[in-house]
């Protein structure tokens, strides 16, 4: 009985692991466009890995970056291999989505005003 119970368990960890890592990914992009939308009036443009126009004033462009984490807090990006810290400790080889909200006011080529990854906002 008892291990029925353990192989029960192990199972709806597994099966709420893989809902959580489905839903985070698309609740973080929710949670960007919500943050861009409360912080600027500006049209909303998601585009992927390094694809953000040099010239983007007058529009918020949130980038999806994918990554891998190296353990602990840090990671890199897969495509381009530029450093990233995360929000919080992720497991050593984990790939994690992350989305950078850019400043739609100038067209600085570093001015992230936001990142969404992992459910968090910094």
């Amino acid at each position: 009985m008892r291990k029925i119970v353990v192989v029960i368990t192990i199972m709806t960890m597994l099966f709420c692991n893989i809902g959580i890592v489905n839903a985070s990914s698309a609740s973080d992009l929710k949670l960007a466009k919500n943050w861009a939308k409360s912080h600027y009036s500006e049209p909303i443009k998601v585009v992927n890995d390094f694809k953000v126009p040099k010239k983007r004033k007058g529009t918020v462009y949130i980038e999806k970056l994918h990554t891998k984490s190296d353990g602990g807090r840090d990671g890199h990006t897969i495509r381009g291999n530029y450093y990233v810290k995360y929000p919080k400790k992720v497991k050593k080889g984990t790939k994690v989505t992350m989305y950078c909200v850019w400043n739609p006011k100038n067209n600085a080529c570093d001015d992230v005003v936001a990142v969404v990854c992992l459910g968090m906002i910094k």
